[in-house]
């Protein structure tokens, strides 16, 4: 459980993640929140830009804020550590593609001669 604190202009509130589930064909991340009243609610972000809460509020409620944040935050996250593992990866292909090259060419069974009978 991840507990995120939002400040609005009213009050301190804060929400707790218990679940966090993705819909992987359609990008679409669901989140099982309970707020600080201990009244849970399911909030919905679409890869559209469309969220939702099933909360009664009808403007965007402080649960979609706090969950908003989370996710950029994690999204953010993400996103560094791929591009890390990416530079490393073409750090060590590279290195490996040049040593393999090197030892083809020091250990090559022909030489760079033409085609010539032996005699």
């Amino acid at each position: 459980m991840k507990a995120v604190k939002t400040v609005t202009t009213k009050q301190l509130r804060e929400v707790t993640i218990l679940v966090r589930y993705t819909v992987k064909a359609t990008g679409t991340v669901i989140l099982y929140v309970r707020n600080d009243k201990g009244v849970c609610y399911y909030c919905t972000l679409a890869e559209n830009g469309t969220h939702s809460c099933s909360c009664p509020s009808h403007v965007e409620c402080y649960h979609l804020k706090a969950v908003i944040k989370v996710e950029n935050a994690r999204k953010a996250k993400w996103d560094a550590y791929k591009a890390t593992l990416a530079k490393q990866l073409a750090k060590q292909y590279v290195s490996t593609s040049v040593v393999a090259e090197q030892a083809m060419m020091n250990a090559a069974l022909t030489t760079n001669q033409g085609y010539r009978l032996l005699r």
